[in-house]
């Protein structure tokens, strides 16, 4: 079987890089402002401001969903962990819509070629011809 891929695969596999790196972008802010939250850091240090300025509009639809945990200066926040699983499966979501009519998009080609044997066959002092077909052998 061939697959010839046209430019139409070929947008939708950028479209899709494109969409898996920006998930990924936004996972790794998302993990750093959870484990600086985690450890304590401190918010007022140029860094750690950084990513909670960052972070804080993809967190903050989810900030009040649960209650979260602090626990000797360490805060657990789970609405971060579920921004990130949020955020993934709208990822994952794209990527199948865009893929959604990939069959259409794909031109497939086989071919079944057909070996033919010519036989002669001598049957009680009768000549019988047959002819033998062979459908085994594929050509891409």
């Amino acid at each position: 079987m061939a697959v010839i891929l046209n430019s139409h695969n070929d947008g939708q596999i950028k479209a899709s890089r494109i969409i898996w790196y920006i998930l990924d972008l936004l996972e790794v802010l998302l993990l750093f402002r959870f484990g600086l939250k985690l450890l304590g850091a401190n918010p007022d240090a140029g860094f750690t401001s950084f990513i909670y300025s960052i972070t804080y509009p993809f967190a903050e639809p989810f900030l009040n969903v649960f209650r979260v945990t602090r626990v000797a200066g360490s805060t657990f926040e789970w609405t971060t962990l579920l921004a990130m699983f949020v955020y993934w499966l709208i990822a994952y979501g794209l990527i199948k819509l865009l893929f959604i009519n990939r069959q259409s998009g794909t031109t497939t080609t086989t071919t079944t070629a057909r070996r033919v044997e010519p036989t002669t066959t001598v049957v009680d002092d009768t000549v019988v011809s047959n002819t033998v077909v062979h459908d085994d052998v594929d050509v891409i």
